[in-house]
């Protein structure tokens, strides 16, 4: 009786021990190299294993285990498909791995009543092994494999209770850390979409400063070439000019550009022109520009490059000339 009670207050003791260090770990990966010592030194087994699911990918994950030889060690590669219905599907959706259930399956003989397409997961041919579950209220996020292959000693129903009571404890650090890096990833977005929209603000504000202080029509062509290739990061700009005739006719000219090499290129020939009648036929792009939109995708015909995407933008106003850039990211 008394070495019972020994047994169980040492249990304890290893067990607040442990989930207070718990508490402390920011990183999954720094929580499963935790919980994997604390089980092997505080329970004494001689192998552990310990496997994630990840729902996103609807795989589950092996990402510390232990070798024939009781060496622990980090699987590369080790990712298992779920929706096959294969050995690990079946194994967490076993009904004693349920919230409602004991939490653990007991192996009589690992090697024997695992399925032949997961045993060289096993690294080595086990004897009685445990598969102790991790749980939340909606499902079972993964779970702890241990065994004592290289000492031979026993492994018992009777040996789960604490590695269950351990389990409880790491499925839920687990969901708090999940939850920190979450929060830690959505801070680091926020950060970094406040850090673009604070450079576009002050691109405008050089872009508005250099616009104002140019003179004369080839000057604000030169400032709106440079903004739009320095100040976005596009690696060709296209500046075209699109004037009405004395009869009429619209016609387009490119009065900035850039050849294939992104190097700044010359005044190109006016385009054809085209009576407004035919201009949504004969030039959609142009047209759609005119009509007050501020982006559209140009026709093949009208690419230096067609296998390339490309984006026009245009600003319209009401009276002649029209001025329209092109833009290529």
């Amino acid at each position: 009786m008394g070495q019972e009670r020994q047994r169980a207050a040492h249990g304890m003791a290893w067990l607040l021990d442990t989930t207070n260090r718990m508490v402390g770990c920011r990183a999954v990966d720094t929580l499963l190299d935790l919980a994997y010592d604390a089980i092997r030194t505080g329970l004494g087994y001689d192998r552990v294993g310990l496997l994630l699911v990840h729902s996103a990918q609807g795989t589950l994950v092996e990402h510390i285990g232990t070798d024939a030889h009781g060496q622990k060690f980090y699987p590369p590669d080790r990712v298992t498909p779920l929706g096959d219905g294969g050995h690990f599907a079946r194994l967490l959706a076993d009904p004693r791995m349920q919230a409602d259930g004991p939490g653990f399956i007991y192996m009589e003989d690992a090697s024997r009543d695992t399925s032949p397409e997961a045993l060289d997961r096993l690294d080595g041919r086990p004897g009685p092994s445990l598969r102790v579950a991790l749980r939340s209220a909606e499902a079972v996020v993964g779970y702890i494999a241990v065994d004592n292959l290289t000492s031979g000693r026993p492994v018992t129903p009777e040996d789960a209770p604490p590695l269950v009571a351990f389990a409880n404890a790491l499925a839920s650090a687990l969901e708090n850390v999940a939850f920190l890096e979450s929060r830690e990833r959505h801070i680091t977005t926020l950060n970094a979409d406040l850090r673009q929209r604070v450079e576009q603000l002050t691109w405008l504000q050089e872009a508005a400063a250099a616009l104002a202080s140019a003179s004369g029509l080839d000057a604000v062509l030169d400032t709106i070439y440079a903004c739009v290739c320095q100040g976005l990061g596009y690696d060709r700009v296209g500046i075209f000019m699109v004037t009405r005739r004395e009869d009429g006719m619209l016609v387009e000219t490119e009065v900035r550009g850039t050849d294939d090499a992104g190097r700044p290129c010359g005044l190109q020939p006016p385009q054809p022109s085209v009576d407004d009648t035919t201009l949504s036929v004969e030039s959609p792009d142009l047209h759609h520009l005119l009509q007050g939109h501020t982006t559209t995708a140009p026709t093949a015909g009208r690419l230096r490059r067609p296998t390339c995407a490309r984006l026009w933008t245009g600003a319209c106003v009401n009276s002649s000339p029209w001025p329209c850039a092109m833009m290529w990211p």
